[in-house]
């Protein structure tokens, strides 16, 4: 029996797209700028009050709490972004590319990876109590906090690969390189940000605003993945469509985006 052919679209329009962008950064800024709030007037986060408790469910320093959940959803968005990535880069440069030039689309699978991972832990903040179980293994306790000195290396691993993989691989999106470069940049600077709190908290001082330029760092770094990454995948689309069997990129305001060749992908 001949296998039948299936073939899945994903139809997006260009202002649809557009209003998707405003949405999660709409909702990164009032979930910043709440947290702000909560910073600067901790006495309101009552749970006996009606508006105390709304505000506790967005107190990102919180755990599993709808804020945390919303910061989670957009890293696991950022994970699946880097997977159509992956697949609109198959077969990229056609047969004319080298060996290496080829098999270079494996590398956004470490990238969904992480941004996966780092979405559970967003909820478990699992980070934090590896950290705490493994105190004793922090060569650094009076300058790192416990999970950074645990992770460092393998952090330090981590963002010399991105920085590398979207220097080398995103060049052809001036955009989308520009805004995953700057992400790094704002993950980067996030386990910097826990040795300033480390500091606050040895000297006693009030943390101030450091939990939201953390979150915020985080958050915004996601969200600016996320949208280098469907830029990406969009100008992959139009400059390699020759190569993708089954790929159409209509004219006008419309774009469409069949699945993934050597995953049934044939044309109507």
């Amino acid at each position: 029996m001949q296998e039948e052919n299936r073939q899945l679209k994903l139809q997006i329009t260009a202002r649809q797209l557009r209003a998707f962008y405003l949405i999660i950064c709409a909702g990164d800024i009032g979930l910043l700028a709440i947290n702000c709030l909560i910073c600067a007037r901790p006495e309101i986060v009552d749970r006996n009050t009606p508006l105390g408790f709304v505000l506790s469910q967005l107190n990102l320093a919180s755990e599993n709490v709808i804020g945390v959940w919303f910061s989670s959803l957009v890293f696991l968005l950022v994970a699946f972004a880097a997977m159509l990535c992956f697949w609109v880069d198959r077969g990229a440069g056609g047969a004319q590319a080298s060996f290496i030039q080829k098999q270079l689309h494996y590398g956004w699978l470490p990238v969904a990876g992480i941004c996966a991972v780092l979405s559970f832990d967003e909820v478990g903040s699992i980070h934090e109590r590896l950290g705490e179980s493994f105190d004793s293994l922090n060569l650094f306790k009076d300058h790192l906090a416990a999970w950074v000195g645990l992770f460092a290396p393998l952090m330090a691993l981590v963002a010399l690969y991105l920085l590398i993989f979207f220097f080398w691989r995103v060049s052809e999106s001036r955009l989308s390189q520009a805004l995953a470069l700057a992400a790094t940049l704002l993950w980067i600077s996030a386990p910097a940000q826990e040795m300033i709190e480390l500091k606050f908290k040895l000297s006693g001082q009030a943390r101030g605003f450091e939990p939201v330029t953390e979150e915020g760092a985080e958050l915004i770094g996601a969200t600016l993945f996320l949208i280098s990454f469907a830029e990406y995948t969009i100008a992959r689309l139009k400059l390699q469509r020759q190569y993708l069997p089954g790929i159409q990129i209509a004219s006008g305001d419309r774009s469409v985006v069949p699945a993934m060749p050597d995953l049934g992908v044939s044309r109507d």
